[in-house]
């Protein structure tokens, strides 16, 4: 029978109390029955997870002789004690036939530690590589929980307040770890015990900037359809919206250095908008924003005496991917300094505390290997420098120390698979890991004095989700928490979870029995497929470095890498089982390579990423662009000739990889309706016509170019769904 720990668990305004037997509601006691209170740690303890009902009753009934409407009856009391709705759960998800998964964000303490009594709340869907946030650019997700009252708008457990939010974190301690040794007072010192403050909890927050003084904060405020910003004094713990909600996604912030003036990029929000962002500016505030730059990426950065901003745009053409620019403040005297070619990109940037040089991350992460690198580049000569040898997956957030001896950056680098704060000195080079939790921190943001500091951060939320062709019903069946899928012959399903602690493959019956891990790696591993005869199976993974191709049997064993110097992402098995096709990520081209190892072949130059097979392997089908605009192309594989082609309703559209239907006839791919409000699943018949409407898959996002699979038999499709979940951190006490 389960027993009772002394930790304390927090989620939105609860507070769990085992060992006591207490559940408070803001410091409340609520009633619930010993059974129905068993019940709720068992699965609090478990958040995230699963919970058959045959479990609950062995754990919580100690295998006495109950019927299942017992478990049925205790979370109806939970319900009631949480108010919890089932068809808007906040906590706890019935997933039919089978079990409970309580989905709440739960934040642990020890229960002899001093609580703070806070009340935590659950918590930009952004579209990702297949390489965990490598090609991260912000856009919307989730639904407001913003209140209008009396005409007056209010914050629900979003911000908490500053001194109920503290909470000490040990130097050295299993949380976050500081540890600059800089030997200089301007910058954040190696004795200091840094505190952190959740400033947000409901996923919504993709970016945030500390004003120099250290007094306020503003942040963009992500509610689904809109977007808002907001001002917060830290003083006053008082919440000022600055920007009403309306039809934009903001990227980024900066706040001038007088404190008068807010710098932000925000596009649009439409169901295929293809600009890039721009840059506005308006009085800190509150006022009409001015455009001062078009059509930049989401990184920007202002000098410390505030004339001059440095932002990168991106063509994404082989000669000019992505370059760096700067602009007096006003916007004018643009100035490119420089460029990456190829799949080069830029990222985060900051102009030097004396003003004289740029700091800036670029590289590439479609390969799945460390190619990410810092550099800076004179204003005045145009010369570069490499900061530091040390390579990384990604780097996010770039960001200057007050003396210009170092600089802070979030960066990813495997086999490690987390965004981490780092340390690199700007003399030595030397790059330190400063935080050694599980989080992964995507932006910073520094007080003048750097004893205050702002980051945001993300954490995915995707499900695998079942749906019929055949059903009127809309509801899907959910699984299990995946991040790609695919089916085998006899249509079990094979996906990638996070599950273990990393990126590991996993197989399922789609009635969620026999669940079964794979693989077990520090490193990515996934895209599994099948092979037709189901006796082998194919995959990516980098934990040699980089993307290559692996096989295995279905069981997990005999694990050996197929691909050598050009690696790869599994897409098809031929009927003969004599090649395996796969997709190179540098140039996108379709390659094959014997299923026993040999010299890989170009069979398509340039097809994208994701490319779907007809059932005989004759034909591919993928998505292009020509001199109409966006298309899906159909190709015969064997003379490489284009049998056909589809238009889209917009150029633009950025839909996800076609997949070929059962009987070789028609084609599935997901785009959102006019509102973007919805992903739709359609059908596109390959003899022509408009496309036809299957299913409705909601509001929530597919997870990525392989988050779509439909079963042998064509009447179950699968597809991971859901959301990133953005926060902001307040830091104190860095000196």
């Amino acid at each position: 029978m389960a027993s009772h720990t002394s930790n304390i668990y927090a989620f939105g305004e609860f507070r769990l109390l085992p060992a006591e037997n207490i559940l408070e509601n803001g410091g409340n006691p609520v009633s619930l029955k010993p059974k129905a209170f068993s019940t709720l740690v068992y699965l609090v303890e478990n958040h995230g997870r699963l919970v058959e009902k045959s479990e609950l009753l062995e754990q919580v009934w100690g295998g006495s002789f109950v019927e299942e409407a017992s478990v049925s009856k205790c979370i109806w009391e939970i319900r009631a004690a949480l108010s919890d709705d089932t068809k808007g759960s906040r906590f706890i998800q019935t997933v039919p036939k089978h079990g409970y998964r309580f989905i709440g964000d739960v934040n642990i303490s020890n229960g002899d530690e001093q609580s703070s009594g806070d009340g935590l709340d659950e918590t930009l869907n952004l579209p990702e590589s297949s390489a965990a946030l490598g090609d991260l650019q912000p856009n919307a997700s989730g639904v407001s929980d913003w209140q209008n009252s009396g005409g007056r708008l209010k914050r629900r457990s979003i911000w908490l307040l500053t001194a109920a939010a503290a909470f000490a974190v040990a130097l050295l301690g299993g949380g976050v770890w500081f540890a600059l040794r800089l030997g200089t007072t301007t910058a954040p010192s190696a004795s200091a015990q840094p505190t952190f403050e959740k400033l947000s909890i409901d996923g919504k927050v993709g970016t945030a900037a500390i004003s120099p003084d250290g007094k306020t904060v503003i942040f963009a405020d992500d509610a689904g359809e809109s977007g808002s910003l907001w001002l917060r004094n830290l003083e006053l713990a008082t919440n000022i919206q600055i920007i009403p909600p309306a039809a934009y996604t903001y990227y980024e912030i900066e706040i001038a250095p007088d404190g008068k003036q807010v710098y932000f990029v925000r596009n649009e929000r439409k169901p295929q908008n293809s600009r890039q962002g721009d840059i506005f500016r308006m009085p800190m505030y509150g006022g009409v924003p001015v455009k001062v730059i078009s059509e930049v990426q989401g990184n920007i950065s202002l000098a410390a005496d505030g004339s001059r901003l440095s932002f990168v745009r991106c063509a994404f053409r082989n000669d000019d991917y992505c370059s760096l620019w700067t602009a007096d403040s006003d916007g004018a005297n643009e100035k490119r300094l420089v460029s990456r070619t190829g799949k080069g990109r830029i990222s985060g940037n900051q102009i030097s505390p004396d003003g004289k040089k740029v700091a800036f991350a670029s590289g590439q992460s479609n390969n799945w290997a460390n190619e990410f690198g810092l550099s800076e580049v004179d204003l005045e000569s145009g010369v570069e420098r490499e900061v530091t040898k040390e390579k990384f997956f990604n780097i996010r957030a770039v960001t200057w120390l007050p003396d210009q001896q170092g600089l802070l950056v979030t960066a990813k680098r495997y086999p490690d698979n987390t965004f981490r704060i780092w340390h690199i000195s700007a003399v030595s080079g030397k790059a330190e890991a400063l935080t050694t939790d599980s989080e992964d921190y995507l932006k910073l943001s520094l007080s003048s004095d750097a004893s205050l500091m702002v980051a945001t951060k993300v954490r995915e939320d995707f499900h695998l989700n079942l749906y019929r062709t055949d059903s009127s019903d809309p509801a899907p069946f959910v699984l299990t928490e995946a991040s790609t899928v695919a089916f085998a012959p006899d249509g079990k399903l094979i996906y990638s979870s996070k599950m273990s602690g990393n990126d590991d493959l996993w197989t399922i019956n789609i009635d969620g029995s026999n669940r079964r891990q794979l693989t077990n790696d520090p490193g990515l591993d996934l895209n599994g497929i099948f092979s037709p005869d189901g006796r082998s199976i194919f995959f990516t993974s980098n934990r040699t470095g980089d993307a290559q191709v692996w096989r295995m049997n279905p069981d997990g064993s005999d694990q050996t890498r197929l691909t050598r110097d050009i690696g790869g992402y599994p897409q098809f098995v031929s009927p003969d089982l004599k090649w395996l096709y796969y997709t190179e990520p540098k140039q996108r081209s379709l390659m094959r390579v014997p299923i026993d190892g040999g010299e890989p072949e170009t069979v398509l130059a340039k097809t994208g990423l994701f490319v779907a097979f007809s059932a005989d392997g004759s034909r591919a089908a993928f998505a292009g662009r020509s001199e109409k605009g966006r298309q899906i192309f159909v190709v015969s594989l064997p003379s490489g000739q284009t049998e056909g082609t589809f238009d889209l309703p917009n150029e633009n559209l950025n839909i996800l990889h076609p997949v070929w239907a059962a009987d070789g006839k028609s084609l599935y791919y997901v785009w959102p309706d006019d509102t973007a409000e919805k992903h739709i699943l359609w059908q596109q018949a390959l003899s022509g016509g408009m496309p036809s409407r299957v299913a409705d898959l909601g509001r929530d996002g597919l997870r990525e170019s392989t988050a779509l699979a439909i079963s042998p038999d064509g009447k179950i499709f699968a597809a991971v769904q859901g959301n990133w979940r953005h926060d902001a951190v307040l830091i104190r006490d860095l000196r």
